[in-house]
C-alpha cells in the first residue's frame, strides 16, 4: 500500500475541518442539547445561560448553549435598591440569584402584564428573560429612557433617580393618590386619614411620583406657585400643560423651602399626598356624625336628590365620611389653639 504524499495529507485534513465546520454550523442553536443550557441568543457581546453564567459570546458552547467560563449570578451593571441594569444580560444572571427569589416571583406574574389568560412563566430563566426586558416603565417622552439602567426585574420596574437628601418619610405617613382636581385634604380624608403639610419634603420628588404614576412624558420641575403639585398632570389635560407629566414643587428662592399646601387643589392634577391616619376615636365621631347628616338628608328628601344626580349611596357615604372626618379635624385643630392662647 502506497504512503499518502504531504500533499494528500492536507488535503484530507482540510476536508475534515470542513465537514466538522458544517456539523458545528448546522448545531449553532443556543439552546438546542437536552442536557444543554437555554440562553439569552440575541446579545452582541454577551451571554446570559439559565444557570445564572454571564460570558463573552467568544465563551459560548454553540453545542450546548453554556458559558464555558464567566461569572455567575453577575449583578456587575446592576444597582441593588431599585434592582435596575444598564445591561440585559447582568440583569437576567442577576435577577437568577437565589437571594432573588425567581421561583417565587414567576408565580406572580403573568407572561401578559395583567392578562390571567396568558398563563404564568414555567421556568426561572423565562421569567427573568421576560421581566428585564425594556418596557414603557422604564421610558419616560415616548421612546428616552428616564435612565441608562432601563432592564429591570423589580416589581415597579423603573430605575430609582438620584435625588437631593430629604427626611425619611415616617412609617405611619402613607403616600395617597388623589382623584383629578382633589386637594390633599379631601385625598386623605377619604382614606380616612389627615394631610400632614410638613411631610411633603420627604415625597417632593420624581422617585415617589413615579411610585404612584406613570408619568409617560417624564417628570421634572412645576413652577414655585405651583401649589397643587407634587403630582401628576392628566393625560387629558391640555397641551400647554404638559399632560402625562409628573412635577414637582421647586422653592421660590434657595436656601427655602417650598410653599407647600393641603388645600390647593387643579382640575387637571393628580396631587401626591402624605397622610397620616386618625385615631379610630375621631374616625368613630367622623362616621356617627355622616350617619346623622344622612338621615336628616333623607328626611328632607335630599338622599333622593343626589341619587338623581347619578352618586352611588356607597360614594355618597364615603364622601360624607370624608366630609365628617375635615370637619372633626378642623375642630380638634381650633381647640388646640384655642387652648395654647388660654394658657
Amino acid at each position: 500500500m502506497v504512503a499518502p504524499t504531504p500533499v494528500a495529507k492536507a488535503l484530507l485534513l482540510l476536508a475534515a475541518l470542513c465537514v466538522s465546520s458544517a456539523a458545528a454550523q448546522q448545531q449553532r442553536t443556543l439552546n438546542q442539547a437536552a442536557d444543554g443550557c437555554s440562553n439569552t441568543q440575541s446579545g452582541r457581546w454577551f451571554i446570559a445561560d439559565d444557570r445564572g453564567m454571564v460570558c463573552p459570546r467568544d465563551s459560548l458552547n454553540y453545542g450546548t448553549g453554556c458559558c464555558t467560563d464567566g461569572e455567575q449570578h453577575a449583578c456587575t451593571s446592576c444597582q441593588v435598591d431599585d434592582k435596575c441594569c444598564s445591561q440585559y444580560e447582568y440583569c437576567v444572571s442577576c435577577c437568577l440569584k437565589p437571594e432573588n427569589k425567581p421561583e417565587q416571583h414567576m408565580g406572580s406574574l403573568f407572561r401578559g402584564r395583567n392578562k390571567p389568560e396568558t398563563g404564568l412563566w414555567s421556568t426561572p430563566f423565562d421569567y427573568c428573560q421576560a421581566v428585564c426586558r425594556t418596557t414603557a416603565r422604564s421610558t419616560q417622552h415616548e421612546n428616552a429612557f428616564i435612565l441608562e439602567r432601563r432592564h429591570c426585574f423589580s416589581k415597579l420596574g423603573r430605575p430609582r433617580v438620584p435625588v437631593l437628601p430629604a427626611p425619611p418619610l415616617p412609617p405611619h405617613i402613607t403616600m395617597v393618590a388623589g382623584g383629578p382636581g382633589q386637594n390633599c385634604d379631601v385625598a386623605c380624608a377619604l382614606k380616612q386619614m389627615v394631610c400632614r403639610g410638613e411631610h411633603f419634603v420627604g415625597i417632593n420628588d420624581c422617585n415617589s411620583l413615579r411610585a404612584k404614576f406613570m408619568c409617560e412624558a417624564g417628570c421634572g420641575e412645576s413652577a414655585p406657585d405651583q401649589t397643587e403639585f407634587p403630582g401628576y398632570l392628566e393625560g387629558s389635560a391640555p397641551k400647554h400643560q404638559r399632560p402625562a407629566f409628573c412635577a414637582f414643587l421647586p422653592p421660590f428662592a434657595p436656601d427655602t423651602a417650598p410653599a407647600f399646601n393641603c388645600t390647593r387643589g387643579n382640575g387637571s392634577v393628580r396631587r401626591l399626598c402624605p397622610c397620616e391616619p386618625l385615631p379610630a376615636a375621631v374616625v368613630a365621631a367622623a362616621t356617627q356624625q355622616a350617619a346623622a347628616a344622612e338621615q336628616t338628608a333623607g328626611d328632607s328628601g335630599g338622599v333622593a336628590a343626589k341619587e338623581a344626580d347619578g352618586a352611588s349611596a356607597g360614594e355618597q357615604q364615603q364622601q360624607q365620611v370624608a366630609a365628617a372626618v375635615l370637619q372633626v379635624e378642623q375642630e380638634q385643630q381650633q381647640q388646640a389653639k384655642n387652648e395654647v392662647v388660654e394658657e
